[in-house]
């Protein structure tokens, strides 16, 4: 089954892809959407979709972080879930324009999210000039 398919749910295309379980056997399937082109920079948004039936069946896109308006547009990408096997929390570092990294927290499964953290003087080499988390 596609689970991101190019030009569907209001996105020229998806990368980026990454897919994680939770504690509760949740499939969480995340992406780069890239909302107006297929182009590496642009108006690209951090989106996900989650299936309860181990794959067989996938719901609705969720926008999990988005900064860009028809005006201003801001790559957010490069997503890199994880889950803490301890606790259930699912981690998400990000990029932002691929000059900053970000984190998100859920607590609840990916219901909900926290405020983004900025991260990036605290982890990375402040003389690299591109990041690039996930794969």
């Amino acid at each position: 089954m596609t689970v991101f398919e190019k030009g569907k749910d209001g996105y020229a295309c998806f990368r980026i892809p990454a897919i994680v379980q939770t504690r509760s056997g949740t499939l969480l399937a995340f992406a780069e959407g890239r909302k107006l082109s297929c182009a590496d920079h642009g108006w690209n948004d951090l989106v996900m979709k989650r299936s309860t039936d181990n794959g067989t069946s996938w719901s609705a896109l969720e926008v999990v972080h988005s900064e860009s308006t028809p005006t201003h547009h801001v790559t957010i990408g490069n997503p890199a879930p994880v889950v803490d096997p301890g606790t259930g929390t699912i981690h998400m570092p990000y990029c932002r324009n691929n000059k900053q990294v970000f984190v998100l927290h859920s607590t609840d499964d990916a219901k909900t999210w926290s405020s983004p953290l900025n991260i990036t003087s605290q982890v990375l080499d402040p003389t690299w000039s591109w990041y690039a988390t996930g794969t």
